[in-house]
C-alpha cells in the first residue's frame, strides 16, 4: 500500500550520502525529473516519494555507472540509448528488491534501448545494483560508508 511506499522511499537518500554523492532538492530544468551531475543529483522539487525514489533509483545508478570519479577521469564513450538502458535496468532491479513498482521497459523501448542491450551491459547493471544495494542497506542499518 502507500504507507510502506511512504515509508521506504526516505532510504535513497541516506544509500547516496553512503555513495559520497549528494542529493540537491531544484536546480533541474523544465523537462527533466532529475540530473546527474558527478558527485551530485539534481531533483526537481514536489514529486511524489514513489516518483522521487524512482528518479533516485535511475540517478544512483547514473552515478555509479557513468559520472563516478574513474569515469570522470577517463569517460565512457557509450551511446546515450546504452547509457539510459543501462540506468534503468539497474533502477528496476533496485525498485523491484525494494518492493517499488518500474516502468523500466517502457522507458527503455522510448530511449532506443532493448533487451539485447541489457544482456550486453549485464555485468556492469549487476556491479551498480550491488554497490545501490549495498549503499541502501548500510543506510538502514544506519552504518556510513568509510
Amino acid at each position: 500500500g502507500s504507507s510502506s511506499t511512504t515509508a521506504r522511499t526516505p532510504r535513497a537518500s541516506p544509500a547516496a550520502a553512503n555513495l559520497n554523492i549528494r542529493v540537491v532538492d531544484g536546480l533541474v530544468s523544465n523537462w527533466a525529473q532529475a540530473v546527474s551531475v558527478g558527485g551530485e543529483i539534481r531533483i526537481k522539487r514536489g514529486l511524489s516519494p514513489a516518483e522521487r525514489v524512482s528518479v533516485l533509483a535511475h540517478e544512483l545508478a547514473h552515478e555509479v555507472l557513468h559520472q563516478g570519479a574513474a569515469n570522470r577521469k577517463r569517460p565512457l564513450e557509450i551511446p546515450h540509448a546504452v547509457a539510459e538502458t543501462e540506468a534503468e535496468a539497474v533502477s528496476y532491479v533496485v525498485l523491484k528488491n525494494l518492493g517499488l513498482p518500474s516502468k523500466a521497459p517502457a522507458y527503455i523501448a522510448w530511449r532506443g534501448g532493448s533487451g539485447d542491450t541489457v544482456l550486453k551491459s549485464m555485468t556492469r547493471i549487476h556491479r551498480a545494483v550491488k554497490a545501490i544495494l549495498t549503499a541502501a542497506t548500510d543506510a538502514r542499518a544506519g552504518k556510513k560508508k568509510a
